[in-house]
């Protein structure tokens, strides 16, 4: 008998089934106890703030460059697309602590307690996810407005024109590094929990995520931009923008083309949870 059947076939056991909200907490218990959940979002945060400051005093010396021409992630004329370029690495942190979330209790070999517990699989994954993405949203929110305010500081000391949160699409953009960092989050639990493995969730968290999309440069047109507008990862990070790429989605449509995604991501590792032996 498979472990699910061996689990829903214990009708004569008295232990009360824990409820989403007792799972939810157990599952932050959890995460808020392990080092490497701590060392993980700080690096986020530090990631983004470490970077930012160095990325604008480079635009700031461009800026002021005897050419006065800049372009690229680094242009001085986009000051908050400039800010949250930073989001790019930072979120390899994130990408590491979705995957953690579920392969470290496969490492450790406490997924057979967990589930003992917690006899309802999907609830289990409900309430890891619930945390993952709960906690993926407010560092990437911090992240994003801790990198934005460095990056306008900067800017300023050294005279290049900054942007505020009052400016259209502004906010949006700086809080939009939460939400793609929650669904970022999301599909590195779905990754973990299907391969049940931290390096090979990693890598291809990494592979997919970061990777690909850069090779899709190489392919034959119309196929490259096709390829890029649409690849889930970059067409979410295009609500971290301020200005919408003419040949990129729509900031919400790609954030709603990433959901979807790891939404898809989370189907599978739900079943494959369901289906497979802890």
């Amino acid at each position: 008998m498979s472990a699910p059947q061996a689990a829903d076939a214990g009708n004569g056991d008295s232990r009360p089934v824990l409820t989403l909200w007792n799972s939810v907490c157990s599952e932050w218990t959890k995460v808020r106890s392990l080092r490497s959940t701590a060392y993980l979002l700080a690096a986020t945060v530090g990631v983004s703030l470490v970077l930012t400051t160095a990325y604008s005093f480079v635009a700031a010396s461009e800026f002021h460059a005897p050419s006065g021409d800049s372009s690229g992630p680094l242009d001085p004329s986009d000051p908050t697309g400039m800010a949250l370029f930073s989001v790019l690495l930072a979120q390899l942190a994130i990408m590491a602590f979705g995957v953690l979330v579920m392969t470290g209790e496969y490492a450790t070999h406490t997924i057979q307690p967990s589930l003992t517990a917690q006899p309802r699989r999907g609830q289990l994954f409900a309430a890891k996810a619930i945390v993952t993405v709960t906690v993926s949203l407010i560092t990437g929110a911090v992240s994003g407005l801790g990198a934005f305010t460095a990056g306008q500081v900067v800017l300023a000391s050294q005279g290049v024109p900054t942007a505020n949160l009052s400016q259209p699409h502004v906010l949006r953009a700086v809080l939009g590094v939460g939400i793609y960092f929650a669904l970022i989050g999301l599909l590195a639990l779905a990754v973990g929990a299907i391969t049940r493995a931290t390096s090979g969730g990693l890598a291809i968290m990494i592979i997919g995520g970061l990777m690909l999309p850069n090779l899709a440069a190489l392919l034959p047109a119309p196929w490259d931009a096709n390829v890029q507008r649409y690849w889930p990862t970059v067409a979410g990070l295009q609500i971290t923008n301020v200005e919408s790429d003419p040949g990129m989605l729509q900031p919400w449509n790609g954030a709603g083309l990433l959901a979807a995604f790891a939404g898809l991501a989370v189907a599978v590792a739900i079943t494959e949870l369901l289906r497979r032996d802890a």
